[in-house]
């Protein structure tokens, strides 16, 4: 899971670790102060992962236990959307990837090699392509260009995949 601290520009977010839900504190000036918000609905059991993409746009994953939650704010963390999805347990192998302000890829990992991508603060979720992985790590670079270190069958020996189209179709990487 990735770190618990999301920053852009002078801010600052940090989800911390509690007993029933993921308090947030925000800072406005590169950490010299936070405040804690009192509102957010966020859950998890070890503090949520925070991309900040923007000063307004965040997602959100939070382990929630064997599973993984995902939300989306646009307003800087005061208020979040819960993102639907399929079950999707943090063991299985996927991976979540926040690209912009607008659009996400998620891969569930072994329950579905489907890769989607979230749309509109992740209440559109559109199935794109097929990676083959049991284990597989996702970098997209932009909203078309993308790269996935994959696991097929949990085998110690990665393969890297590309895709230039927006994960709809992957090839192998040749390193030298």
């Amino acid at each position: 899971m990735d770190p618990t601290v999301g920053a852009y520009g002078t801010n600052v977010w940090i989800s911390e670790i509690a007993p029933d839900r993921a308090p947030l504190f925000t800072s406005h000036n590169y950490g010299k102060t936070f405040t804690k918000s009192s509102s957010v609905h966020l859950t998890s059991v070890a503090g949520c992962a925070i991309t900040a993409i923007s000063i307004s746009s965040l997602w959100a994953a939070c382990p929630t236990g064997m599973q993984v939650s995902f939300a989306h704010s646009s307003d800087g963390g005061s208020k979040w959307t819960s993102i639907s999805q399929h079950q999707y347990f943090g063991t299985a192998g996927g991976y979540f990837d926040p690209v912009s302000a607008n659009v996400a890829y998620l891969d569930y990992g072994e329950t579905a090699h489907n890769l989607y991508r979230l749309r509109n603060d992740g209440k559109t979720s559109t199935s794109v392509g097929e990676l083959a992985c049991d284990s597989v790590t996702i970098d997209f670079t932009s909203l078309t260009n993308g790269l996935a270190l994959c696991f097929p069958n949990y085998n110690n020996s990665g393969l890297l995949e590309r895709t230039t189209d927006g994960g709809a179709r992957w090839s192998r990487v040749l390193i030298k």
